[in-house]
């Protein structure tokens, strides 16, 4: 959390960003790159204070973690705030009609929440009024191996015809989670009450490190399973050290099975870190597996997966980084982004800078973005790919010079996003953004916050259609975590 936080509602109208490549063998580096076509930038509305949530935090740090919007002003935010006791407790807020609800706790989460550190970490809308948050929670105690850090447990939680349900613990975990180290990292819907949650636990701890593996837990008709260990991954994970960075469900069409989902992450090896992938179909999980092609590659040993999204059964795409070793003996990181047709996975393609996150509105079609290094400086980049080839990198239209990335893209279809995420010019604070590309041309960037002292970025992103895009982000200037929306041209 950072500095002073209250949160605000930015109504608008306009469009949104995109971005990454995947495709054969390097997506060709970008210097001095005027950035890609240019469509008519958004105007954005002004301001309001999420109701509701000032008068929950009286600590001043309220953070916004997960946002889904299932259709044009209907979406859920969800997040961390901080109570009058000093405890972190877990929020979430709806719009409805385009006017946003009051911020509340997640029924049941402050009672779970004994040791007072809870957040949402994750939410899934597959309909209006029905969606999963799922997160976090503190029992109270510390966790083992030696730290200092607060006994974790992972929640979940649904929402139906708007109203949510108890906050519970996920059955089978807190047995599993000897190390008292768990948490969901993220949560996917196909359709209302069915969806998977996967996470991180701890079944103990190596002298003073914990030991953590993956689970996964499915819902149907709104009842969640038990958690089970991640398949395959515990023989991967011999350094004990595996986390679950990245989570995609494909949506179904009526009458069809779901189920269809990848999972991402990292896990610790002799090496370092390796990056793995797993994917199941109508429910059930294959063996997670190294990611095909990164471990080559992964020479310096701190490697990951960290973006997922499957338009479709089987078709997906990744976007991830890895380190290496140059000819001069120096360590270097890059990204990559990679697809897969019907399940099996294409060589992963590396992009300069780092890959961060990517969005595919069909298969085949897909955008990613985060950062990379055209000069001196850190750049904020996109690239598309267009009926399954990838195009390279491209500086996002209308950021001053300086340095920058993406960390929030959503594509609803082929050809239209949103994105956003920061910049800053010279030695000026970090500057929050958005841009929408639209028929395939993006606009120009809008600042997203204001010019004062503190830092800014749009860190969340969700698009139901062409134009229709809400993003939230921080702003340490004194305006706060903020949301904003646009509603078409």
């Amino acid at each position: 959390m950072m500095g002073w936080r209250s949160v605000l509602v930015l109504a608008a109208s306009g469009t949104a960003v995109c971005g990454i490549a995947t495709g054969g063998a390097a997506l060709a580096a970008v210097h001095g790159h005027r950035g890609p076509a240019v469509t008519a930038a958004p105007a954005w509305g002004g301001t309001a204070p999420l109701p509701g949530l000032d008068s929950l935090d009286k600590g001043k740090s309220a953070a916004p973690e997960a946002l889904s919007c299932p259709s044009a002003g209907a979406c859920v935010i969800g997040g961390s705030y901080t109570d009058a006791s000093g405890r972190t407790q877990a929020f979430v807020a709806g719009e409805k009609n385009g006017a946003w609800g009051p911020a509340g706790e997640i029924p049941g989460s402050a009672a779970l929440n004994t040791g007072g550190n809870a957040v949402v970490t994750s939410v899934s809308c597959p309909a209006p009024g029905d969606c999963a948050a799922a997160g976090q929670y503190s029992p109270g105690g510390r966790a083992d191996g030696g730290t200092d850090a607060p006994a974790a447990e992972a929640f979940v939680a649904m929402e139906h015809d708007g109203r949510w349900g108890r906050a519970t613990p996920l059955r089978g975990l807190a047995a599993k989670n000897k190390g008292k180290s768990a948490g969901a990292a993220a949560v996917s819907c196909w359709a209302p009450g069915d969806c998977t949650v996967a996470g991180t636990y701890a079944p103990g701890a190596r002298g003073r490190a914990l030991i953590t593996q993956a689970f996964t837990a499915g819902a149907r008709n709104g009842t969640w399973g038990a958690a089970v260990p991640l398949t395959g991954l515990a023989a991967l994970n011999t350094a004990g050290q595996a986390q679950v960075t990245a989570l995609s469900c494909a949506p179904v069409r009526r009458g069809a099975t779901g189920g269809n989902c990848a999972v991402g992450g990292k896990y610790g090896s002799a090496a370092g870190t390796e990056a793995f992938i797993a994917q199941a179909t109508r429910g059930t999980w294959a063996a997670a597996r190294e990611f095909p092609g990164t471990a080559a590659r992964n020479t310096a040993g701190a490697a990951g997966v960290s973006s997922l999204s499957c338009p479709a059964a089987g078709d997906c795409a990744a976007a991830g980084s890895y380190a290496y070793k140059t000819a001069r003996g120096t360590e270097s990181g890059t990204g990559f982004v990679a697809d897969s047709r019907d399940g099996k996975w294409d060589t992963p393609q590396t992009v300069p800078g780092t890959g961060d996150v990517i969005s595919c509105g069909a298969p085949g079609d897909c955008e990613a973005g985060g950062t990379y290094f055209p000069g001196r400086r850190a750049g904020a980049f996109t690239a598309a790919e267009t009926r399954g080839r990838w195009a390279g990198p491209k500086s996002v239209p209308g950021l001053p010079g300086g340095s920058g990335g993406v960390g929030a893209i959503s594509c609803p279809a082929a050809g239209e996003c949103g994105a956003g995420g920061s910049y800053s010019a010279a030695s000026a604070p970090a500057r929050g953004f958005v841009a929408v590309r639209h028929g395939g041309r993006w606009s120009g960037a809008h600042q997203a916050s204001a010019a004062g002292a503190g830092d800014a970025a749009v860190t969340l992103m969700s698009c139901t259609k062409a134009l229709a895009c809400t993003a939230a982000g921080y702003d340490d200037s004194g305006s706060g975590v903020f949301v904003m929306s646009t509603t078409g041209r």
